[in-house]
Parts: C-alpha cells; structure tokens; sequence
C-alpha cells in the first residue's frame, strides 16, 4: 500500500522508467512478467503514466514530474 510520500512515488517511477521505458522513443512496455515480455506500447498505460506525473507535480509541488509527464 502506498503511503502518498513523495520519496515512496520516486521510487516507484524510477523503477518503471529502468524497466519498462523504451530506449528509442520513451514510450512504456506494457507487458511485464519478471521481465518486459511484451515491448509494445498501450496508449492508455501512457496517459495513465502522464496523469499521475501530474497528480504528482501538484501534491509534491514539483514541476520535474510535470515536465516528465509532457
């Protein structure tokens, strides 16, 4: 269970940048069992990922996840 902390969301998000963000155009896998096993990207994992880099620069007051999120 997540707490709301912003150390907590870093951590989560670095995680899925090292495992899941493709190389050559930053999209996400969508697909994950231990390791990526499906590269393809899904739009609607990306705008969720997006959303949340928003909730994330209002509730930490943080214009990086907002930037990260364009």
């Amino acid at each position: 269970v997540w707490s709301g902390d912003q150390e907590t969301f870093d951590q989560i998000f670095e995680w899925t940048k090292s495992n899941l963000q493709r190389k050559g155009d930053a999209l996400f896998a969508w697909k994950w069992h231990h390791k990526v096993v499906d590269a393809n990207s899904a739009s609607d994992a990306e705008t969720d990922i997006a959303f949340a880099l928003i909730l994330a620069s209002r509730r930490f007051e943080s214009s990086r996840y907002l930037h990260q999120a364009r």
